[in-house]
């Protein structure tokens, strides 16, 4: 699983909030491509989650081919209140359909900051249009609340399984 997206909306707090269920409010730069793991129970299977936090600069957002090798979910995250992050979400789609050999990569747009959503700048709507575009699914989380943030990933991964027709009690089941 790789977050993509605008620097400064989130991921890093996104992949904290997910493992260890606390909410540090502060910009926190990725490294160019954090690795971090969780295992997880889920419908009575072990799962083991490989998360790629890849900074937004755009210097390795160019090297989106070589980060996404090897990888099942993309999750493309913008923040609500800021135009520019949904924009780069046609740069991050564009290198996923153009430039990498596997086309098989399961998509999940992610608006995120929907706390602020009376000063928002992107209507959900265009976020779900957006995903239907490309036929994607469409979360909305406050990564602050932990609930909406585990809830999301287990939505996602559920998803991803009935897609892609995994049985986990047969496949390597890293995800």
């Amino acid at each position: 699983m790789t977050l993509l997206g605008e620097r400064y909306i989130g991921k890093t707090m996104f992949i904290n909030q997910y493992i260890n269920k606390i909410f540090i409010n502060e910009n926190a730069n990725a490294l160019p491509n954090d690795i971090k793991k969780k295992e997880i129970i889920l419908n009575k299977n072990k799962i083991e989650l490989i998360i790629n936090d890849i900074s937004g600069e755009l210097i390795y957002l160019n090297n989106i081919k070589l980060l996404l090798k090897n990888k099942d979910i993309a999750l493309l995250v913008y923040v609500v209140i800021n135009k520019k992050s949904f924009e780069r979400l046609d740069f991050c789609k564009y290198f996923i359909f153009n430039l990498i050999e596997e086309k098989n990569i399961f998509i999940c747009i992610i608006a995120n900051k929907t706390n602020l959503y009376i000063n928002k700048e992107i209507l959900f709507e265009e976020g779900e249009k957006h995903t239907n575009s490309i036929n994607a699914i469409f979360k909305i989380i406050n990564i602050k609340n932990n609930n909406e943030v585990e809830n999301s990933i287990n939505d996602i991964i559920n998803k991803y399984i009935e897609v892609k027709n995994i049985n986990l009690n047969l496949d390597n089941n890293n995800i």
